[in-house]
């Protein structure tokens, strides 16, 4: 069985799991910087793929009658035509519960930038100036999480545990009820009108594009903050910008763009009440390695069942 991994960053004692399970195996860290012509070449001859968010479209499926796998390195799909592989017979699977915790660290990263500004009063005792001022805090504050997912529920843990009430919508849970030990589960007016801190974790579809834009950053209070942990698509850019700029909101911070990699953005100019980080919140290494070897069992476990399926 031919694997070849394109997704980046691929610790070589999960390529070497992959060889003793006896899989030729080939690995490209470059392919986000490639054509769809130029991955087609490097995984034509492949029964299985490890990819990450490089796209694969309906386009390239239909072109690799060998492909009986498709293993993303990563929670995240919207890069890939999960229909085209039903549709063509080819398996796909995920990392769930590799990256959850770490995207949740540093999104209560951001809350806590925001809450306590360490970062400021370390800087004004270092030119001199003995400040005690009050923070805007984040004990007792209210945390919304705009999709109750995997990594909303381990996002309201942590902003349980610092003493933060917390809202949510969700698609599985009635509105009104209390769930996981203190999460209120609303509508999403509400959310956004009572909430400190809003987060959105939504995936990236069709009906999620742009979904937040003007109408929803209109709707926060004026002191609140938007957090984006996940997709760039899922925010109009230009909207946040214009709701910084003109105090509709208090700043936000964004782990991801539309388009990656993204070194300037209508967000880039705007001060220390915006955070931009480079898609790095599910980077730890324990989470890295974790992710790597969970794509590779997956990889695995699906090439083992297709065997057993002839």
């Amino acid at each position: 069985m031919k694997v070849v991994v394109t997704a980046r960053q691929y610790d070589e004692k999960s390529l070497e799991y992959l060889r003793h399970q006896g899989c030729d195996v080939e690995y490209y860290e470059n392919a986000l910087t490639m054509s769809e012509e130029e991955i087609y070449e490097c995984i034509k001859e492949a029964d299985a793929i490890i990819v990450g968010i490089e796209p694969i479209r309906r386009s390239l499926l239909e072109r690799l009658p060998k492909l009986k796998v498709v293993s993303r390195r990563g929670i995240g799909y919207d890069s890939i035509d999960v229909d085209a592989c039903e549709e063509l017979g080819i398996t796909f699977t995920r990392t769930l519960g590799m990256v959850e915790a770490s995207v949740a660290e540093q999104t209560f990263g951001y809350i806590m930038y925001f809450g306590r500004r360490v970062d400021l009063q370390s800087q004004q005792l270092k030119e001199g100036l003995w400040l005690r001022e009050d923070q805007f805090g984040v004990r007792t504050r209210k945390l919304g999480i705009i999709g109750y997912g995997g990594i909303g529920k381990e996002i309201s843990k942590r902003a349980l545990a610092f003493g933060m009430q917390v809202l949510a919508t969700s698609h599985h849970d009635d509105e009104g009820e209390i769930v996981d030990g203190g999460v209120h589960i609303v509508n999403e007016n509400t959310l956004l009108r009572e909430s400190d801190y809003v987060v959105i974790t939504v995936p990236l579809r069709e009906e999620t594009y742009h979904y937040a834009n003007k109408e929803m950053f209109e709707k926060m209070k004026p002191t609140a903050y938007f957090i984006n942990i996940a997709r760039g698509g899922v925010m109009n850019i230009d909207d946040l910008a214009d709701a910084v700029k003109n105090k509709t909101i208090a700043g936000c911070a964004t782990d991801v763009f539309e388009v990656e990699p993204c070194t300037a953005s209508p967000l880039h100019d705007l001060g220390d009440n915006v955070i931009l980080t480079a898609h790095t919140s599910p980077c730890t290494h324990a989470d890295h390695i974790g992710m790597n070897m969970k794509a590779v069992a997956n990889t695995i476990e699906a090439l083992n069942a297709k065997k057993t399926l002839v």
